[in-house]
Parts: C-alpha cells; sequence; structure tokens
C-alpha cells in the first residue's frame, strides 16, 4: 500500500480518503485476505502509522497531460460517440454575464487623468449549448447571481 501511495504521490495525482480504502481492498484481495474492509479507522491507523496527513492543494503549477488527452480523444472518443446521432450530441456551458458593467477604458485628451467609479457587479448567468454539428440553441438565462 505505501508503494502504490510513494508512486501515485510522485505524479503529483490526488489521494482521496475512498480511493485509499478501494486500494486497500484490492490489495487485501489480491493477497488472499477475504473480508477485509478498509473502515475509517484503518484508513486514520494507516495514515498515522506512514505519517501522512490530509491537506488542501492549491494554485495550478502542473499543467494537464496533453498528450494523454490527445490519445483518449483518438482512439476513445470515437468508440463512445459511434452510436450516437451527430445531431443529438451537444455541448453546454455557463458563463457569467455582467450585464450593468461599464467600460473600465475610455478616451480622454493626452495628458489628462481621469477617476475610475465603483463597478457595478450585477450579473446573471447564461447557458449556451452547441450540437457537435455546428446546431446552436437558444441562450438560456439561468437565473439571477446572488453575489451583488
Amino acid at each position: 500500500m505505501k508503494l502504490w501511495f510513494i508512486n501515485v504521490r510522485k505524479r503529483d495525482s490526488p489521494i482521496s480518503a475512498p480511493l485509499m480504502s478501494q486500494k486497500a481492498e484490492n490489495w487485501a484481495e489480491k493477497i488472499g485476505l477475504t473480508g477485509f474492509v478498509a473502515t475509517y479507522s484503518w484508513h486514520h491507523c494507516w495514515r498515522k502509522r506512514e505519517n501522512v496527513v490530509f491537506k488542501q492543494t492549491y494554485g495550478e503549477q502542473n499543467s494537464s497531460d496533453v498528450a494523454a488527452a490527445n490519445q483518449w480523444i483518438e482512439k476513445e472518443w470515437p468508440k463512445l460517440i459511434a452510436s450516437y446521432d451527430p445531431r443529438g450530441v451537444y455541448n453546454a456551458d455557463e458563463s457569467g454575464l455582467y450585464y450593468k458593467a461599464m467600460s473600465s477604458y475610455t478616451y480622454l485628451f493626452k495628458g489628462g487623468s481621469t477617476k475610475g467609479q465603483k463597478v457595478c457587479k450585477e450579473l446573471v448567468n447564461i447557458l449556451y449549448c452547441f450540437s457537435i454539428t455546428g446546431e446552436k440553441k437558444q441562450l438560456l438565462l439561468v437565473s439571477k447571481s446572488k453575489r451583488l
């Protein structure tokens, strides 16, 4: 278990408690230990014994594995999408629209000065949706944001 943990952390992959429990149960099954359940108590004792702590990750220091993503798109995506009509495959995304925000840029005479103003932060969420063939659905106003 420790060796698996070390190898995963070398790749800076995140490890959760359910993942660790599942791996421990898989290892137990492989060595013939039947009926083993990786409980919270087991998990806590293992972490304490191996000096493992739980910390929040921060930042975006590592870049995505673009090669693996491209490989998946080339090999797996066609198999997945083959059974669907292209007109029925959509991509939807949500975006915030600051509909009352004024531009922070202005024209003025050279050497002139300007004063800023408080920015209005009222925003609505817009859902937009496109099919794989390029068909566009009408924009949908999702909700008014509670953040003002």
